[in-house]
Parts: C-alpha cells; structure tokens; sequence
C-alpha cells in the first residue's frame, strides 16, 4: 500500500515527501524520498483511480501534476504545473475525470478536465464565479458540488455531464461563520 504525504507552506524549489505505508501502519519513505513541488504547497489531492495526484501551489498560482507509479512514486507530468487563479484547494468528482480548484481571493471555481494521461485543461468556461470559494467538495453521486467560504457562505452547484457546473438556487446557503473545510456524505 502506498500513500503521499501533504507537506504546506514550504518555499519554491522544494519538495512532497512520499512514503510506503506498511501493513502496520507505518510510513517508510519512498526512493526518491521527495518530489519537487511548486511555490507554497499547501494541498494535496489524489484521483478516484490512484493514478494521478495534484498538488495546490499558492504561492505562484499554479496546480503540480504527478502520476503515480506502481511503486507509489510520482512522477512529475508534462508540463509539470498547469497556471490556475489564486488557487486554494482541488477536487476530483468519483469519475476522474473533472477537478473543481476553488479560490477563496478571486470568488471563482476553475473547472478542468482531467485526460486520460492526467494532465488538466480547461473547460469552456474555464471558472464560475462563487461566493469565494476556499475549499471545494464533489459529493459522492458526482452530481453536486460546493464550495465554502470564510465569510459564512456555501456554494451550490450541479455539475453536467461535461463536467462543468451549474448554480443551483439559491446560488448559496449561510453557514457558520468563517468555516474551514467543507465535508460532503450521502446516507
């Protein structure tokens, strides 16, 4: 079993730790025990197949793209970072085929899709606006998603067959004030 380790706030130039997680529980780390990421790497996100994993740089506006070996190593993609607006966090809908980045300082939720070698390109359009949008979640249907603020709101959205997302209405609901995350679970 393997895994990928989220490692935040580190300057430009440095790296992912990636680990071997053992029958036990324990982390071994991997060769090479690191992967170099973007500027600032704060959030981590791997598809609902295992085969890619994206890495939310704040630090200069940019998504790193690995694939996952069968190892458990990444590999950095071609091109290894893909230019997103002030991106805060990623997630993939249970298809992997679309991501959803949110941006909590630009009010906006890129919509890329995800190709059959793991690289993101953007949909037309490539960002809905949203009610600043810090972290993003697809429920687990892949139909809805919503994005949370911390100025006490939640985003709605529904999400078509294209993968791009619609809002429903109301267009947001309040939540307390200045949430964290978002979880999203279906009985």
């Amino acid at each position: 079993m393997h895994g990928v380790e989220r490692r935040g706030h580190q300057r430009s130039g440095q790296c992912h730790g990636q680990y071997a997680i053992g029958a036990n529980g324990t982390l071994t780390a991997l060769n090479p025990p690191t992967v170099a990421a973007g500027n600032d790497p704060e959030y981590v996100k791997v598809d609902p197949l295992g085969r890619f994993a994206y890495v939310v740089n704040r630090g200069d506006n940019s998504v790193s793209q690995y694939a996952i070996g069968s190892d458990g190593t990444l590999t950095a993609l071609s091109p290894a970072t893909v230019a997103v607006s002030i991106p805060w966090s990623i997630d993939i809908g249970p298809s992997g085929r679309f991501a959803y980045i949110g941006s909590v300082s630009n009010s906006t939720i890129s919509q890329p899709a995800v190709g059959a070698d793991g690289q993101l390109s953007a949909l037309s359009p490539s960002a809905v606006s949203a009610a600043g949008s810090a972290d993003v979640k697809v429920d687990p249907s892949g139909r809805f998603l919503y994005g949370e603020s911390p100025n006490g709101q939640v985003s709605q959205f529904s999400i078509g067959s294209d993968g791009t997302l619609r809002a429903l209405t109301p267009t947001a609901v309040s939540a307390q004030t200045s949430p964290a995350s978002i979880a999203v679970v279906r009985p």
